[in-house]
């Protein structure tokens, strides 16, 4: 079976994320049938549907880093961030270095 259900040059779509859409057009709609059994607004409804979905991204997401668990990755990003911030404390420095040096000889 293809995993993608069309490709157009780089960009496709695959199946997985089709299925997942349509379980959120799905769930959407039976959340609107029952919310007018029970009287409960749309917009509030909506609200939570949006929330849900943000919410349950984030949680896939840490679940997919939790269990994947790859100590060299982190160690390559908490290098990257700490370089990042030696840049920034080297430009810094160097332009409170320009600063001084102005004051003193009076440039």
């Amino acid at each position: 079976m293809n995993a993608y259900v069309f490709k157009i040059g780089n960009f496709g779509v695959r199946w997985y994320s089709l299925l997942i859409l349509i379980g959120v057009i799905v769930g959407i709609l039976l959340i609107e049938k029952e919310g007018k059994k029970f009287n409960i607004s749309k917009d509030f409804l909506f609200n939570m549907a949006f929330w849900a979905i943000i919410i349950g991204i984030i949680g896939a997401r840490l679940y997919y880093v939790i269990f994947n668990f790859n100590i060299t990755a982190i160690i390559v990003s908490i290098s990257a961030v700490l370089s990042s911030i030696e840049e920034l404390i080297i430009i810094i420095s160097t332009k409170e270095l320009n600063e001084n040096c102005k004051s003193i000889f009076k440039m």
